[in-house]
């Protein structure tokens, strides 16, 4: 399959999906930023925010924020930045608040004033959008490690006093 049929192939797929959130998640210098250490951190902002939504044996069992992940390095070719497309759980603004507010809270190298977290106004945009540098980061644009589909449609949360207070706990110092 040459590459921009492996472009294509992940456009049709994030396009058929119910992803309705859109992040661009930006760093304060991520021209300075090692990709590396930018990946551990966007790892643990995704693990932080499934904890928030999911229990501890429902994580184990693998269920997680339905998302598709992806590198984007800017017009310098330099700026280490992702945008996700997450499928919110519960309410949408409620779901952008508590994402926006772990990405702002929990790390110094982030930034939340350039960063921004929304609703998805076209589906087909957004999915082009989020393969546009496909062209020169190739297959690494689409970070398969970090994405997860078709998992929060079996959402199981039972427990709704808990998932009160872990939504309160990821939204303290929001001002």
């Amino acid at each position: 399959m040459d590459k921009q049929a492996v472009r294509q192939a992940h456009i049709d797929w994030m396009a058929g999906s119910n992803v309705d959130v859109y992040a661009t998640l930006k760093f304060q210098n991520g021209y300075d930023l090692v990709e590396n250490k930018a990946e551990r951190i966007l790892s643990i902002y995704l693990n932080t925010l499934d904890r928030v939504y999911f229990e501890k044996r429902q994580i184990r069992s693998g269920l997680r924020v339905e998302r598709f992940a992806f590198l984007h390095k800017g017009r310098s070719g330099q700026n280490t930045h992702y945008h996700i497309a997450f499928k919110s759980l519960g309410p949408l603004p409620q779901f952008c608040a508590v994402a926006h507010t772990l990405w702002n809270r929990d790390f110094q190298e982030t930034s939340g004033a350039t960063s921004h977290i929304g609703e998805i106004r076209s589906l087909g945009a957004a999915s082009v959008y989020s393969l546009h540098e496909f062209g020169t980061l190739g297959e690494r644009t689409f970070l398969t490690n970090l994405s997860h589909a078709n998992q929060a449609q079996t959402i199981g949360i039972t427990k709704g006093m808990r998932l009160t207070r872990r939504l309160l706990k990821a939204l303290e110092g929001n001002d």
